[in-house]
């Protein structure tokens, strides 16, 4: 009896979401383990890398529809492309070294000048419509939106021989699944060896939306020629996940809330009314529709006399709600929360913004975008210029202009450095105060600061070089605060030009 009872006790417990331990005495250790109703659509599956991507398509989709149409989306693309790449993009610095233990200063001109030169839009993409600043910036875009980008290195007939073509990720499937004879493994369109390295991309040659692209082949491109980039989020992952994910549906919903608010609000400010009239009494108006439907025309300011026994129900929403402005934030930060930015950036609101928030702030974002232009440099500039079997080095060593360097010393000039773009301090007199302080305590160095800044310490000290010798050639002194040479002077702090 007692069993049957304690079984009666533990069904009414189930039904409030209660499950009874197996074993008398034991608890779960974490809450967030536990089944109730309140956690029923909580994901519970255990599904592997390629099963959580399933719906990637569906996704990439989406998020390239909000970045279409949706203004806070297209915003995040903007921020997201000037803050990591820049108006002028990620610029290579060489440091390659020679037999004395120095910087060779002359051939990593020469590298620098020829992958400058390679850079122009004539030969730095396949179609010649890109130049080398528009490849990364169409690089990020593109990994942004759809969650991973695909480039390939082709051995062009250009005097670099050498071009990158970018291919839609629709041309890579994402149901394309088999196990080789090899002991390959094809994930998605990708094959992998036994070490989940690539191997080989599986392209379509043509766009699954054109007609002509039924029963079309595949192109077999190994691994070395292409570039796939995406932040993985697990091991073994095989494709990336567009970054706007977990906002997709926030936006979209806050999309169409400001759209009904709007229409709404267009309507309150209508004022519109409605003529009431008595039972069987018929008011005619000024004129009527096609369907015999009484018009009545008026204009603003304009007061009539209603027919005897006629009176107006008024129609008056009332929009735009008082809410709407705080219900937009609240969506808004979630959403930046979601895509790895600033709200005041994603929102362009900055009420109520002080000095020492907006520092902290901007710190805080600054140093996320550093972490995406440390991986974007690793993964995308540097397999351009030395990464997989084709790339720049390689291929301006071996038949283009760099053919005179040895290419038995490959290791030597494969010392490529990428310098980010860096961002102005949001209150420079404080900042350089700061700074000027910590350089006279030795608890940085000019290096670190004007790194921060995206500004290389040697090119600094060349173009400060060449200015004093352009103003020398052409008798030009500039005299501030401290005086010509840093020596005291008595100008009042003015600046002015001497000519000779």
């Amino acid at each position: 009896m007692a069993i049957k009872i304690k079984s009666i006790i533990d069904k009414g417990f189930r039904k409030f979401g209660y499950v009874p331990s197996r074993k008398p005495g034991q608890r779960r250790s974490y809450s967030a383990g536990k089944t109730s109703d309140l956690l029923a659509d909580f994901m519970t599956q255990v599904r592997s890398p390629e099963e959580d991507l399933r719906d990637l398509n569906r996704i990439r989709t989406r998020s390239r529809d909000l970045c279409h149409n949706n203004d806070y989306a297209k915003q995040a693309i903007r921020l997201i492309k000037n803050n990591v790449v820049g108006w002028a993009g990620i610029d290579l610095q060489m440091k390659a070294f020679g037999d004395n233990g120095k910087l060779d200063a002359n051939d990593n001109r020469e590298i620098k000048t020829a992958f400058t030169k390679w850079g122009k839009k004539d030969t730095a993409s396949v179609d010649g419509k890109l130049s080398w600043a528009d490849c990364q910036h169409l690089f990020i875009e593109t990994v942004v939106r759809d969650g991973e980008c695909l480039v390939r290195k082709v051995p062009f007939l250009n005097k670099f021989s050498f071009s990158l073509q970018f291919i839609d990720m629709d041309h890579l499937e994402t149901g394309h699944n088999e196990d080789l004879k090899n002991g390959n493994k094809i994930r998605m369109s990708i094959e992998f060896d036994k070490w989940s390295r690539p191997v080989a991309y599986h392209v379509l040659e043509k766009h699954p939306s054109e007609s002509s692209a039924v029963g079309q082949r595949k192109l077999r491109i190994p691994a070395g020629e292409m570039i796939h980039g995406f932040i993985a989020e697990r091991p073994n992952q095989p494709r990336g996940v567009p970054w706007m994910h977990t906002a997709i549906v926030r936006l979209k919903m806050l999309g169409g809330y400001e759209n009904s608010e709007l229409v709404a609000s267009r309507l309150g400010a209508a004022k519109m009314g409605f003529y009431k009239k008595p039972a069987g009494e018929q008011y005619k108006g000024d004129d009527e529709d096609e369907d015999g439907t009484p018009v009545q025309e008026v204009e603003p300011g304009m007061f009539e006399t209603l027919p005897e026994g006629w009176d107006v129900e008024p129609f008056d929403p009332q929009h735009p709600n008082t809410a709407f402005k705080d219900f937009v934030k609240s969506m808004l930060r979630g959403a930046a929360s979601g895509i790895g930015i600033s709200y005041n950036a994603l929102a362009s609101d900055l009420e109520g913004v002080n000095y020492s928030s907006m520092r902290s702030g901007k710190l805080d974002e600054r140093d996320s975008w550093r972490c995406i232009q440390s991986w974007m440099a690793q993964n995308f500039n540097q397999e351009v210029f030395s990464g997989g079997t084709v790339n720049f080095l390689t291929q301006a060593m071996l038949a283009g202009p760099l053919k005179k360097l040895p290419f038995t010393k490959f290791e030597k000039f494969d010392a490529a450095t990428w310098k980010p773009r860096g961002w102005e301090w949001v209150d420079p007199q404080k900042e350089v105060t700061a700074h000027r302080e910590e350089l006279e305590a030795g608890l940085t160095s000019r290096t670190r600061v004007l790194s921060k800044r995206g500004i290389d310490f040697k090119e600094l000290l060349d173009e400060i070089a060449e200015e004093k010798e352009m103003m020398a050639a052409k008798g030009v002194e500039f005299v501030t605060s401290q005086g010509p040479n840093n020596n005291p002077s008595t100008d009042g702090g003015q600046e002015d030009a001497k000519t000779d």
